[in-house]
């Protein structure tokens, strides 16, 4: 299968809007649940997500409500989101290609933070304070920067020790050079229409790291965030020095945040059986 992965709000919905566009299967409806109501203003173009953007492994597949099952063998031209979460818990039958998309480490939080004002908006009428509060209490547990690091930092170990064929392409990348990357990319999942993707990626040159430098961070964090970034926006090799620093980087958050790093759950009250 053709995977789409990345934190939230890193693009991981224009690269499906993308791949349908060049004709490969879709797993995943434009808007699931309410999401054409609550959520729309974040992603007009749809975010074509499913069940199995949780990780396609025993607790999705079958799925628990339908009893489908998703075969390896018969999917293997088909593409599906999973959120980073979910790939570290993802059979490795299903990852024939995996393209990971990743958005400036500053720029994550404002953008979560814009989608989590459209869903709050949505269940305020819908469900009532109590349960917003309890939403926002929960986003709290761990700083989206921190988020965003331990994210990627679970990816690439894993990947380093799987072993599955991995593209890592930055979102503003595409947004700056749409053709040459979707041909490149494009060529490497085997898929032929690029033509009629490119149209869809509105080109747009700098602008990135906007966002405000969080409170307390460090420099040497900033800058390993920094770093880790522009590794993949300037398509350089991690050196085996900078993977130690970003070992060391990770010890030490998971000593300062516990389980939270690990335990934070990818879908945040989302129901897809509505």
């Amino acid at each position: 299968m053709i995977l789409v992965t990345g934190t939230k709000r890193s693009g991981t919905s224009l690269w499906m809007q993308l791949l349908k566009a060049a004709e490969v299967p879709v797993l995943g409806v434009e808007f699931p649940s309410v999401w054409g109501t609550s959520i729309r203003e974040a992603n007009p173009g749809g975010f074509y997500e499913s069940k199995l953007r949780s990780g396609i492994y025993y607790a999705t597949n079958p799925d628990p409500v339908t009893g489908r099952f998703v075969p390896p063998r018969e999917t293997r031209t088909h593409a599906a989101k999973v959120f980073i979460p979910g790939m570290v818990r993802t059979d490795l039958a299903y990852m024939n290609r995996v393209v990971c998309t990743i958005r400036h480490w500053r720029d994550y939080g404002p953008s979560m933070a814009r989608l989590n004002d459209l869903e709050d908006r949505y269940f305020l009428g819908t469900k009532g304070a109590e349960f917003v509060e309890a939403r926002r209490v929960r986003r709290a547990q761990i700083p989206r920067h921190i988020e965003w690091f331990m994210e990627y930092y679970e990816l690439l170990r894993d990947v380093s020790v799987r072993r599955y064929p991995m593209r890592v392409v930055a979102y503003e990348r595409l947004l700056a050079e749409p053709e040459p990357v979707l041909t490149s990319v494009f060529g490497w999942l085997g898929v032929t229409n690029v033509e009629a993707a490119i149209p869809l990626v509105k080109p747009r040159k700098g602008g990135h790291g906007t966002g405000p430098m969080p409170e307390g961070l460090t420099a040497e964090r900033a800058d390993a965030f920094e770093h880790l970034w522009r590794v993949f926006y300037e398509e350089q090799p991690l050196t085996p020095e900078f993977i130690a620093s970003l070992d060391a980087i990770h010890r030490a958050l998971e000593e300062e945040f516990g389980t939270l790093s690990r335990d934070r759950q990818v879908d945040d009250a989302v129901d897809f059986d509505r």
